[in-house]
C-alpha cells in the first residue's frame, strides 16, 4: 500500500513536501519497496531534479493496513495497493477473531460472503481527502456478486468510479487464480460516466494495455471498450454495458419472467471456498470415460466424466448453442441436488472420491 499524502507545514524550495507511505505484513515487500524507491530517487538525483518524492524519506511499515497505524489517520492524496485475495472462509481457520474484528469494523463485511480486499477499499475510500484518488488491482468478484453489494453502496455513496478494466484471464496474478479487475475512483460527490474495459484471455497483453490507455480507444484485438452509468439503485447493482444495451435490457425485463419466477430450483452452488479441489480446467477428454484435468494449484488429475459439470460463465455464452468454457467442478450430488452417498461415491468414482 502506497500514498502520497501532502505535509501540512513543511515546505522546501517554496512547495509543500511530499511524503511515500506505505504498509504491508510482509517485511520482505517492504525491503523490496525501499529498495526501489531508493533507485528511483538515485536516479532522479543523477538526472539533476528532485522529486516530491525525494524530498522527504518513505514511512514504509510492517503492519496490517487494516489496523490504525498512526500515520493512517491523516487524509491522501492518492491510495495505489493491491490488497489480498482471503476468503472469509479462509480467515476463519487462519484467525477467526480478526474475522469477527472486521465484521464489526466494516460494513463490507458486516453480512455474508466477504473477502479481505473489500476492507482494504473500504478502509483507503474513508482515508481519501475531497478529490484524492484510488487504484487498486482486486479480484472482480465484488463487481455483481451479492456479498460484494455492501462494498458498491459504499463506493457509490462517496466515489465516482472512474475506471473499471476487468481482465478474463484467471491466471494474471501469478498468487492467485482469480479474475482480476483494476478499479480507479476519485473520492468526489460528483458522478458520471465510468470507462469500461473488458480485456479477453489472448496473447500480446501488454500491446493490448497500452492501445487501451487512450481515452479515444474502442476496442483492440477483442478487448471492448465501452462508457457506462453506475448511479445507485435500490440494490446497488452495476451493469457493464452502455446506455443503449441497458435501454435494451430494461425493455426485455419489461416483458420478460423474473428467473425467480420460473418453475425450476435454483439453489446457491459451491461455497465451500476449497476452489482448489472442486474447480479444474480441462486439458483432454480420455477414451476411457475419463477426463485430463488441472487444479489451481497446478496438479494433474485424471477423473471420471460422470461426476463433473462444465461450469458456465456469461461471457463465455455464444449466439449459437453451446460454450467455450474449458472449466469443470466435481459434482458430487444426484439430478435432485442431494448429496450422493459415500458409500456409492467411493465405487462409483473412485478417482473423483480419492
Amino acid at each position: 500500500m502506497s500514498s502520497l499524502p501532502p505535509r501540512k507545514g513543511h515546505y522546501r524550495n517554496g512547495g509543500p513536501t511530499f511524503g511515500i507511505y506505505g504498509s504491508d505484513v510482509d517485511h520482505r515487500a517492504i525491503a523490496l519497496t525501499r529498495l526501489g524507491l531508493a533507485l528511483a530517487m538515485a536516479t532522479s538525483t543523477r538526472r539533476g531534479s528532485e522529486s516530491a518524492e525525494s524530498r522527504q524519506s518513505p514511512c514504509l511499515l510492517v503492519e496490517d493496513f487494516l489496523d490504525d497505524a498512526a500515520w493512517l489517520k491523516s487524509e491522501f492524496d492518492v491510495i495505489i495497493g493491491g490488497p489480498p485475495f482471503v476468503r472469509v472462509e479462509q480467515l476463519h481457520r487462519s484467525n477467526a477473531q480478526k474475522a469477527h474484528e472486521y465484521r464489526q469494523r466494516f460494513e463490507s463485511a458486516r453480512t455474508g460472503q466477504f473477502d479481505l480486499y473489500m476492507p482494504f477499499i473500504e478502509k483507503s475510500v474513508e482515508l481519501l481527502k475531497p478529490g484524492g484518488r484510488l487504484a487498486f488491482s482486486v479480484s472482480s468478484s465484488f463487481l455483481r456478486s451479492k456479498s460484494g453489494r455492501r462494498l458498491r453502496d459504499v463506493i457509490a455513496r462517496h466515489c465516482h468510479v472512474e475506471e473499471i478494466v476487468e481482465f478474463e484471464d484467471g491466471n494474471l496474478d501469478p498468487d492467485a487464480a482469480v479474475q482480476i479487475a483494476a478499479i480507479f475512483l476519485r473520492r468526489s460527490p460528483t458522478k458520471g460516466h465510468t470507462r469500461y474495459v473488458f480485456v479477453p484471455a489472448r496473447p500480446n497483453l501488454r500491446g493490448q494495455m497500452s492501445s487501451l490507455l487512450s481515452n479515444r480507444c474502442r476496442s483492440v484485438s477483442g478487448s471492448r471498450v465501452s462508457w457506462i452509468n453506475l448511479a445507485p439503485n435500490n440494490d446497488c447493482t452495476w451493469r457493464f454495458h452502455s446506455d443503449r444495451k441497458g435501454r435494451q435490457a430494461d425493455r426485455a425485463e419489461a416483458v420478460g419472467t423474473p428467473l425467480g419466477k420460473v418453475p425450476v430450483d435454483i439453489s446457491l452452488g459451491v461455497c465451500t471456498g476449497a476452489d482448489s479441489i472442486f474447480i479444474l480446467k480441462r486439458q483432454a477428454t480420455r477414451m476411457h470415460g475419463t477426463a485430463k484435468l488441472i487444479s489451481r494449484n497446478g496438479e494433474d488429475h485424471e477423473l471420471e466424466e460422470g461426476v463433473l459439470r462444465q461450469i458456465l460463465r456469461a461471457r463465455c455464452s455464444r449466439t449459437t448453442v453451446g460454450t467455450d468454457s474449458q472449466y469443470v467442478c466435481i459434482f458430487p450430488y444426484d439430478d435432485r441436488g442431494s448429496p450422493l452417498e459415500e458409500d456409492y461415491f467411493r465405487k462409483a468414482f473412485p478417482r473423483a472420491y480419492a
